[in-house]
């Protein structure tokens, strides 16, 4: 009765027709949201991950919540698996009718997922691909969060990206350029 934001996240896998109906009167659309995990943007990439058949079964879901008007944000995890074709979630995104979009990057906690690590080359070129799409979908919100200043620190093209970005974007007499540039001479 006080409109608190509710989010519920899932990846979609045990969504049914009887559950989104319930789900379809309890859920406020102005406030609350369904959140879909998608590992990928095809059943390749995305069962690679979460298991066979579970594309088409997260991709149905967002397709009954939407049939029900019910909000949905798809959560895309980046990896090194689904780094190739990650720029196509954008489509994918307006395709199944989703507003907002959430890309985060993996980070690893163990060995067991070093593999799913993003080698720097990518961390770079899908952001890039990105930043320069982004502008492509204003119908959708997007939170990228794929990139933090130590991708920039502690590498040489990284370095020099941040350098050329901060005396592009920040005048060059600010002490903010003075003092994040000087990690070329540290």
């Amino acid at each position: 009765s006080y409109y608190v934001p509710l989010t519920i996240q899932t990846n979609g896998v045990l969504l049914s027709n009887n559950i989104v109906k319930e789900l379809a009167q309890s859920i406020y659309s102005k406030t609350d949201l369904m959140q879909v995990s998608l590992d990928g943007v095809d059943p390749n990439t995305h069962d690679f991950i979460r298991g066979s058949g579970t594309f088409e079964k997260a991709v149905d879901s967002i397709k009954l919540l939407r049939e029900f008007n019910i909000p949905v944000q798809i959560n895309f995890t980046l990896t090194s698996t689904n780094a190739d074709n990650a720029i196509n979630i954008f489509d994918l995104c307006r395709e199944l009718d989703v507003h907002k979009l959430s890309i985060n990057r993996f980070n690893v906690c163990n060995d067991k997922h070093k593999y799913l690590e993003l080698s720097e080359e990518q961390v770079f070129k899908t952001n890039y691909m990105f930043y320069k799409e982004i502008q492509n979908y204003p119908d959708i919100f997007i939170k990228l969060k794929t990139l933090d200043f130590f991708d920039f620190v502690n590498n040489c093209y990284g370095r020099k990206l941040l350098d050329n970005y901060l005396t592009k974007v920040i005048k060059n007499n600010t002490i903010v350029n003075k003092c994040l540039s000087c990690h070329n001479h540290n």
